[in-house]
């Protein structure tokens, strides 16, 4: 289970933590689209109008399984354990926000909001990034546990 980050920044596109990243959308009730990309070296710049923050992750486990409530890519192969920059690139969060407050609105939003994220290896020296934790209530350890026993059964 990933840890629980203080997603109290609503600007914020990428939370960090040992062994696990988190992604942040600018609203709910819609699908992002992901796309996950390992590179050898620092990759090229991002889109002029995307949202970007970059972090350093220390991997145990170099095969990532992403987390989601939606279907999710395939696992992806960073090829050996270590230190990764990982930047996060999200698009189309403007587009995203007036399509969720627009008049007359039905149903999910798919498309309008997109990530990339990118990984690279860092150097042995570099210092993670620890993004803020914080303390589950009563109430959301609840609501794990329930979604962790609705995850035991596949969707039909």
């Amino acid at each position: 289970m990933p840890s629980r980050f203080a997603f109290s920044d609503p600007n914020t596109v990428l939370l960090c933590d040992q062994d696990e990243i988190a992604l942040l959308s600018a609203g709910q009730s819609h699908q992002a689209h992901l796309r996950a990309e390992v590179w050898d070296g620092p990759p090229p710049p991002p889109p002029p109008d995307a949202e970007v923050e970059q972090g350093v992750v220390g991997f145990t486990d170099p095969h990532l399984q992403p987390y989601s409530l939606e279907p999710v890519p395939a696992e992806l192969d960073l090829g050996e354990p270590g230190l990764y920059h990982v930047r996060a690139e999200r698009t189309g969060s403007r587009d995203l926000v007036a399509r969720l407050h627009a008049p007359g609105r039905e149903g999910m939003v798919e498309g309008a909001e997109r990530f990339i994220v990118r990984f690279w290896p860092a150097a042995p020296e570099a210092q993670p990034t620890q993004s803020t934790l914080r303390k589950l209530s009563e109430q959301e350890q609840a609501m794990d546990a329930v979604w962790a026993f609705a995850r035991q059964f596949p969707p039909s």
